[in-house]
């Protein structure tokens, strides 16, 4: 039996669709090897990590929220950085910055240097709210999924205070993400083209 086959026994439940026991196993398992582990796509000029970002749709009472406690309760009990359950975009970058790690691809090797993170936004609505700074939001997830080298650099506005304000470099980010949603929220807030481009189509 391979690991996802055991997830979803583990998790199998007549009140949860096993779809979203799959998908909540699938992401665990990106999340879980971070940058361990690179995917190869044909029209990719570099390998990708298993960044994902998942919503469970359903309406409330369809068990979409048990799978997300499920993939916590494992991870509560594995030796990696903890997750969010909510953040800003200021606070996620600086989250990000702040996870710096290194792995070795291949025994012997320099270790490659990334960011980690990863996210339960059980409302999606609340989290990436239908405004202008929703939008903006949407649009440093889009750049953080495509995990290009170097990263993704920002550098935050200097104010007249004490503090000079920093940069924040993300090497290499790794950030998946697993949220709730009812689908009421796209019929009234997801503009046209809202499923083939942008943070959709990631």
């Amino acid at each position: 039996m391979d690991l996802l086959a055991e997830w979803e026994a583990f998790t199998a439940s007549p009140i949860v669709p096993r779809l979203y026991n799959r998908w909540a196993g699938l992401w665990l398992l990106g999340t879980v090897l971070e940058r361990r582990v690179l995917v190869h796509l044909t029209y990719a000029p570099h390998p990708f990590p298993l960044n994902q970002y998942v919503i469970l749709v359903g309406e409330t009472g369809t068990g979409k929220s048990i799978p997300l406690k499920s993939a916590k309760h494992v991870l509560a009990h594995l030796p990696i950085r903890g997750g969010l359950d909510e953040a800003t975009r200021e606070g996620l970058l600086k989250y990000l910055h702040e996870g710096l790690q290194g792995v070795a691809l291949e025994e012997g090797a320099t270790p490659e240097l990334f960011s980690s993170a990863y996210l339960f936004p059980d409302e999606w609505r609340a989290f990436l709210p239908p405004d202008k700074e929703g939008v903006r939001f949407q649009g440093t997830l889009s750049t953080l999924w495509d995990g290009d080298h170097p990263g993704y650099k920002k550098v935050t506005k200097r104010g007249q205070t004490d503090d000079p304000g920093y940069d924040e470099e993300i090497r290499q980010p790794v950030l998946n993400m697993l949220g709730l949603i009812q689908p009421g929220w796209f019929a009234e807030h997801a503009p046209p083209g809202f499923w083939t481009s942008g943070l959709a189509a990631r």
